[in-house]
């Protein structure tokens, strides 16, 4: 294993992992300074991913929970993103068609620059819902 932490029995373990969330963030746009930590859980689908980065600008965390709230009401991420004020659980997001849910409860500021937000996923029904409308885009 190129990993040690994978070779671990994933039925019976927390595995850190690396973010592919944070890493795609960083191909958009190489000059964000982000991290992000994943980390496996014998769970059968639902994931969440928590993503900490410095802004330029401060913000407070009514502020960052209006902006996910107004880009997730409009497109181009208007059912791709969604957000949600309820406390879940990652059984509650299997099956839902969104590639990420904000948990906007769980959004933090510190220092006014320092972000921290995490989103719900099931990435199988997610990339499933936009294949479909990738498709749907070909066909028309």
């Amino acid at each position: 294993m190129k990993d040690r932490r994978d070779s671990w029995a994933a039925t019976e373990n927390i595995i850190p992992s690396s973010s592919g969330a944070a890493r795609a963030l960083q191909f958009i746009w190489p000059d964000l300074k982000i991290t992000g930590k994943a980390y496996r859980v014998p769970v059968r689908t639902g994931s969440i991913v928590e993503l900490n980065l410095v802004t330029e600008r401060a913000a407070t965390v009514e502020q960052v929970n209006a902006s996910f709230r107004e880009a997730a009401s409009h497109p181009p991420l208007r059912g791709v993103m969604g957000v949600l004020d309820d406390e879940w659980a990652s059984a509650r997001i299997i099956g839902d068609p969104h590639s990420s849910i904000v948990d906007l409860p769980l959004t933090q500021v510190q220092g006014g620059t320092f972000l921290s937000v995490a989103a719900w996923y099931d990435n199988e029904w997610g990339y499933a819902a936009r294949l479909a409308e990738m498709a749907q885009m070909l066909a028309d």
